[in-house]
């Protein structure tokens, strides 16, 4: 009795249900994904690839800014076609575009493919925010909370990681982060399988003065 009452409050704090489960599990593994590569993307190109610092700095920036001017058409692209879909899609081209840092060579190379990269994120980062909308509709702020847990812990575990290959300093340590990164995003991508497919919202009425429902916040990041 006492087991089953343990295994079912352990079962509790990952998530009430299937759904819950499974977005918290993509969810840290996305951010461990994400905490590997994070960490030392700078590094490997400016000292194994062998960019200028400023090069780099400006490729990313570029690559941000642009990203920032995806969010808003992402959320509604999310509303429009089911927020699972178009995540599984992002989700697919950043895995993409990540193994393809592994050829970059140049600034305009690091710049194209980060801004896809970033293109991609704020689109996912939108449909993010409308699945955990959808799914933690039983107590919301508890799985909101519970989420924001397991990102945190797959962050630090990432970290963790990138700090081993940073002490190698070596190519083949800083290549494993980047295909780590971009196997992340592939998992990920498989693991909302296990999702219902949610509909997607209804248009909102051109007459009504209120206009449409709020685009969602938050995502991958």
């Amino acid at each position: 009795m006492t087991k089953g009452r343990v295994s079912g409050r352990m079962a509790t704090m990952v998530g009430n249900n299937r759904a819950e489960r499974v977005l918290i599990l993509a969810s840290f593994v996305n951010r461990v994904g994400n905490g590997l590569f994070n960490t030392a993307s700078a590094l490997y190109f400016t000292l194994v690839v062998g960019l200028p610092a400023a090069q780099v700095g400006a490729a990313l920036t570029v690559a941000g800014l642009v990203g920032l001017l995806a969010g808003i058409p992402g959320g509604h692209l999310a509303d429009r076609r089911g927020p699972r879909t178009v995540m599984m899609l992002a989700l697919a081209v950043q895995a993409l575009a990540m193994s393809a840092l592994v050829l970059v060579e140049s600034w305009s190379a690091l710049t194209v493919i980060a801004t896809v990269d970033q293109l991609a994120a704020a689109v996912g980062g939108a449909a993010w925010g409308a699945l955990v909308s959808r799914v933690g509709t039983d107590r919301p702020a508890l799985f909101r909370a519970k989420l924001r847990t397991y990102v945190n812990l797959g962050v630090v575990l990432g970290t963790a990681g990138a700090g081993f290959a940073v002490a190698a300093n070596s190519r083949t340590a800083y290549l494993v982060l980047i295909l780590g990164n971009a196997a992340s995003f592939a998992l990920c991508a498989l693991l909302l399988f296990l999702l219902p497919d949610y509909e997607p919202l209804a248009r909102p009425s051109r007459g009504g003065r209120g206009g449409g429902p709020a685009g969602p916040a938050g995502g991958v990041g």
